[in-house]
């Protein structure tokens, strides 16, 4: 808080505040934004605590699968709560919203690449359609006019939403699944 109080940069109540209050809005804008937010943290929570419970249970393959799982939505988590591939990104490091962009899909099939024989033993529908409703929203983003209607955020946001939940709902209860193994093992041990 010192740091945050000694830069010259930003007014203190624009950093400590909430948003909303900072921008005089109502308590309810960006409210499925800020649901996204919530789910995304949950799922790095819970993907992060099981791969450190099951370091003790020697099941490294799937601690790697959790911890990079949880790692990655770490990322999104950022992304999408500090606009980082709109605004930071490239007004800090100069690459371009669209290479920024990019990276997503290419982190998203080194995931899966890496973990397709784990991935395919558990609920893989779920995060498949997750994905497809990420991409969905990405896609939506891409053919976005100048003047942007309530249907275009309706269709962008629903589906980045829809993804954030299917996200959600696959690693949460894959992590159910690998605790569940993990017990087991534990037990006949």
């Amino acid at each position: 808080m010192i740091a945050v109080y000694a830069q010259p940069y930003v007014e203190i109540g624009d950093l400590t505040r909430d948003a909303i209050s900072v921008a005089e809005g109502r308590f309810y804008y960006g409210l499925v934004s800020n649901l996204g937010i919530l789910l995304w943290c949950a799922t790095a929570a819970i993907c992060l605590f099981t791969a450190v419970l099951l370091k003790d249970w020697k099941l490294t393959y799937h601690r790697n699968f959790l911890l990079s799982g949880g790692l990655l939505t770490i990322v999104l988590l950022m992304d999408d709560f500090f606009l980082l591939h709109e605004a930071a990104i490239p007004m800090l490091l100069g690459i371009g919203e669209k290479y920024v962009i990019s990276m997503y899909p290419l982190l998203m099939v080194l995931f899966l690449a890496c973990f397709i024989n784990k991935i395919l033993n558990t609920g893989y529908l779920v995060l498949l359609s997750a994905l497809c409703f990420l991409g969905l929203s990405v896609l939506t983003d891409a053919f976005e006019t100048k003047v942007a209607s309530e249907t275009f955020y309706l269709l962008e946001e629903g589906f980045k939403f829809m993804g954030i939940v299917g996200w959600f709902y696959y690693f949460t209860s894959t992590c159910l699944l690998v605790q569940n193994i993990a017990m087991k093992k534990k037990l006949y041990q």
